[in-house]
């Protein structure tokens, strides 16, 4: 009787392990390695980049999602990609889109690069406006939440709602508020001939004001839940954060119907991550994850978000990321996340990516305690 309660208790190990864990072969996982980009200068840490146009931006590193990015590589243990987070929060608590954003913005490059504004090369114009203007956005405050819940650093999460509490825009552009409307960066305005897409917003009324920066309401949600699960203490927005926190659900419910395949969609799968590091057990995260994976089901992020490490998972993320040296894309085009993308982009043959994303999907499949 005893052997046989033991082979069942092997048996049963074995499945759940066969179903929780699908590792991808060191030999690829090593490919990938060889051949992602770090962004490298004695001024910062090497970190996970993209590559950008040198003669275009002046730099090869395309970093302006990597805090997102980097977000998503430290949550799964990649140290190099926390220590770029912890170096793009400045002494005030100010959130940067990389450690090189941080380091420009106040070593007087940004200041110089102004000054040639307006000259024939444009080089100038699109540097300021790429790297000086653009300072952070909605979808990187996600991902910083994820790294905060994830490496469990509620002073880093503290730091930054007190730059926000103290950044307020003095302007009253909203009836009833002695300052304006919390904002996660300072650059809400654009130029014309903005190249980074910048339209004004309503600029019969308020000028070339875009609310680029400004917290919406989904984005409070997150932050207040962010807030409650660490103990923060309230700020001077907390009727904001409270309202818009108490929606969370229906919030993240409307976008997972409304928002867009793709980019879009990848914001709301890592928002829907960072509830669950944080223990959140709602019946609407797996739905999200349901809706995500059946919208794009090419998509491994979304169909592990779903069903966990799974060879189906693991057999996916082969597929879609390269396993050979003759596949690996040459450097120009290792510039996209592929997560972040429309399935449609998965019917390339070679399709670009930064290697990095691949490298993340193997990083959760080596595991299965993730949250």
């Amino acid at each position: 009787m005893k052997s046989l309660f033991v082979c069942m208790l092997l048996i049963l190990l074995t499945v759940s392990t066969a179903q929780s864990q699908a590792p991808i072969d060191s030999a690829i996982t090593d490919l990938w390695r060889n051949n992602a980009l770090l962004c490298e200068n004695g001024n910062w840490s090497p970190f996970p980049t993209k590559m950008a146009n040198m003669e275009y931006f002046g730099t090869n590193c395309d970093d302006g999602d990597m805090s997102l990015f980097n977000s998503l590589l430290c949550a799964v243990g990649e140290l190099q990609a926390c220590t770029a987070i912890h170096e793009s929060l400045d002494s005030s608590g100010r959130l940067y889109r990389s450690p090189r954003y941080r380091v420009i913005a106040n070593d007087g490059t940004c200041a110089s690069v102004n000054e040639r504004i307006g000259e024939p090369v444009s080089w100038a114009t699109r540097y300021y406006d790429r790297f000086c203007r653009s300072e952070l956005s909605a979808d990187m405050g996600i991902g910083f939440q994820l790294y905060v819940s994830a490496r469990n650093d509620p002073g880093r999460l503290q730091q930054w709602i007190q730059w926000i509490e103290n950044n307020r825009p003095h302007e009253n552009l909203i009836l009833g508020y002695t300052l304006g409307p919390p904002r996660f960066c300072r650059n809400d305005t654009c130029r014309p001939n903005d190249l980074q897409g910048c339209r004004p917003a309503l600029p019969q009324i308020f000028g070339n004001i875009t609310f680029g920066c400004t917290v919406r309401p989904g984005d409070a949600a997150l932050l207040r839940q962010s807030q409650r699960h660490f103990n923060i203490p309230d700020t001077n927005f907390q009727d904001y954060l409270d309202a818009a926190g108490a929606n969370l659900y229906t919030w993240t419910t409307i976008d997972s119907y409304l928002n867009a395949s793709g980019f879009s969609l990848h914001i709301l799968a890592v928002t829907s991550w960072v509830l669950r590091w944080q223990g959140e057990t709602s019946p609407v995260l797996h739905a999200i994850a349901e809706r995500a994976a059946a919208r794009q089901p090419r998509n491994p992020f979304y169909l592990w978000l779903r069903d966990g490490s799974t060879e189906a998972v693991r057999d996916l993320v082969i597929s879609r990321c390269p396993t050979s040296s003759d596949r690996i894309p040459p450097v120009q085009d290792r510039n996209v996340w592929m997560w972040e993308t429309a399935d449609a982009d998965a019917a390339k043959e070679q399709p670009r990516t930064m290697l990095w994303d691949c490298i993340f999907m193997a990083r959760l499949l080596e595991r299965s305690d993730w949250p």
